[in-house]
């Protein structure tokens, strides 16, 4: 299989229950748009050696199939791609409705150990055929902030299979329901702020507030897909499964004036930092909104970009990459201790993505 990219995709998801099995997005399915579909990858072929002695092959066999998926969304309040957000954490809590009889539900997603959630992802190709993976489990994010832009989130995993949909079409998925598609632009809001203070000091504020150029967050699970004797001949991998550590890490540009980098580089302080931005109203009281919160983290070794580093004197726009860390719930952040906690306020869903 070639690599290959399909844009601006109409899709559909289904949570699925049973490993290499087609969900039918009829039942419970969550409209997804994704500005990008790619996938990757094919299958390995053994070519066995000639006892013959002709010296030409006469077969192969098919073995191992290999499939990379990946979507990219713009960030939007209340949207599909919250879905595979909260597949990949792993926790979710049940939305709480903040006031009464308005629909501005509070959802939060937490990082948990390996979940077991993945899903039937399926697009469609043109206005009659559709394509799918029967089974899609995602293995890494990656979210990007940039000043006046509209920032974007990345979803990889791995799949089992590429193909025409056997049961889902068209029709079905433009018949899930389609939520407001308001974008969330870094830098369009009044109360959009990045904050950053030390993990042992006192809770966030306007106080802590930087001005950044931009910022990606990106955590990985490290799969590992799983072939073996099961008793059938099938190229195709079990369960992919999480054998190591999370990785995760947050890299902020500053614009250079406002924040010394090169002190977390040094000295690497324990850190904890908030990103927020909001869009409109829900009812008459709260907006729509998404709260990136990161409790502990440690500066890399790496030395920050943009530094004269012979006078250790000129700030041009650094940029460091912080280690995110599981520890203390810090102040003002009560409850996230565990990397990256999101918190997301919308009118979508009042039951769980992933129920």
């Amino acid at each position: 299989m070639s690599d290959f990219a399909t844009k601006n995709c109409h899709g559909g998801l289904k949570k699925g229950s049973a490993w290499h099995t087609e969900g039918d997005i009829t039942s419970s399915g969550i409209y997804l748009f994704s500005s990008q579909i790619s996938v990757s990858g094919g299958f390995e072929d053994f070519r066995p050696r000639d006892a013959g002695r002709s010296g030409k092959r006469t077969s192969q066999n098919r073995l191992r199939h290999n499939c990379r998926v990946k979507t990219t969304h713009d960030i939007t309040y209340g949207q599909g791609w919250h879905a595979l957000l909260a597949g990949f954490m792993g926790t979710e809590s049940t939305p709480a409705e903040q006031t009464a009889s308005q629909g501005d539900y509070l959802t939060t997603f937490d990082l948990a150990d390996d979940p077991s959630i993945f899903w039937t992802l399926c697009y469609m190709r043109d206005t009659s055929s559709v394509a799918m993976i029967r089974s899609w489990k995602i293995s890494s994010i990656e979210m990007m902030l940039q000043e006046n832009g509209v920032g974007t989130v990345s979803f990889d995993g791995i799949g089992d299979l590429w193909s025409d949909s056997s049961s889902n079409t068209a029709a079905e998925i433009q018949a899930l329901t389609q939520y407001n598609y308001e974008s969330a632009p870094w830098g369009g809001g009044a109360n959009h702020y990045y904050r950053i203070n030390t993990a042992s000091g006192a809770g966030l504020s306007s106080s802590d507030n930087q001005d950044v150029i931009s910022v990606k967050l990106s955590l990985n699970r490290n799969l590992k897909d799983r072939f073996g004797f099961r008793g059938t001949n099938t190229p195709y991998t079990k369960e992919p499964y999480q054998p190591g550590d999370i990785d995760g890490s947050l890299t902020v540009k500053y614009l250079g004036t406002t924040y010394d980098a090169y002190t977390d580089y040094v000295s690497k302080p324990y850190k904890k930092a908030e990103i927020f931005f909001d869009g409109s109203v829900i009812g008459t009281t709260i907006n729509r909104s998404e709260k990136m919160q990161f409790p502990y983290m440690q500066a890399d070794g790496a030395i920050p970009r943009g530094y004269d580093m012979p006078n250790n004197a000129s700030l041009v726009d650094p940029e460091i990459t912080y280690t995110l860390l599981k520890g203390t719930a810090p102040t003002g952040m009560t409850g996230v201790t565990d990397y990256y906690r999101h918190t997301s306020i919308g009118p979508t869903r009042s039951t769980k993505w992933t129920a």
